[in-house]
């Protein structure tokens, strides 16, 4: 660890008591953390529902744009929400599911919430496909890729074994691809979004296993 990085564990106290693994999911609380939620609150006290065309709604938007540069995308566009799942339920709702092109695809790997999500598709027409990995931690690329779908949903990296995607494919194939919590967006290269046709697609890099 170097210098410079040692100097940010004074910044999250909680690593002074415990080693902390799970930043992935609730990371550990900044000490600035304090400080702005009592900023967040007064705010609210002293402005009121002011306080959102006085810069609340911008907030989204502030946040997307730092994380721009790491996503390889341009400042504005990116959609901030309270989680993967949201944002998913987001991007499903503007597809129909009519006649043979109904499938959801994604793998029996996938995390809890959203198999819960888009089972809830099935009320729209959807039809919903598992496919089954063959050893609880490999994802079957081939089988996911055989089934014509409507979505194909993939997360990278694997909450339940840090598994990642272990074979070269092109981004371009997929419908939706969703990066879960952004959990394991700088282990991979940068991707390049793009709508076409009223769908979302991912353009350009290739997945390799680092």
């Amino acid at each position: 660890m170097t210098t410079s990085l040692q100097s940010w564990r004074g910044e999250f106290p909680i690593v002074d008591t415990c080693t902390y693994l799970v930043s992935h999911s609730l990371g550990a609380m900044p000490r600035a953390a304090r400080e702005n939620l009592r900023e967040y609150a007064d705010t609210w006290d002293t402005r009121g529902v002011r306080a959102w065309h006085e810069g609340w709604w911008e907030i989204g938007r502030e946040t997307g744009n730092l994380l721009a540069p790491i996503l390889g995308v341009q400042p504005d566009t990116i959609s901030m929400h309270q989680n993967v799942t949201v944002a998913q339920g987001i991007i499903g709702s503007s597809f129909r599911f009519e006649g043979r092109r109904r499938k959801i695809v994604m793998t029996d790997l996938e995390f809890p919430s959203n198999h819960y999500l888009f089972e809830g598709f099935r009320k729209y027409g959807a039809q919903i496909v598992y496919v089954p990995s063959p050893d609880a931690i490999r994802i079957d690329l081939e089988r996911l890729f055989e089934i014509r779908a409507r979505i194909l949903q993939v997360t990278l990296g694997q909450m339940n074994n840090s598994a990642k995607i272990r074979r070269q494919w092109t981004l371009g194939l997929l419908l939706i691809q969703c990066i879960d919590d952004c959990q394991r967006v700088v282990e991979f290269p940068p991707l390049k979004m793009r709508r076409e046709q009223g769908e979302v697609r991912l353009r350009g890099g290739r997945v390799t296993r680092r």
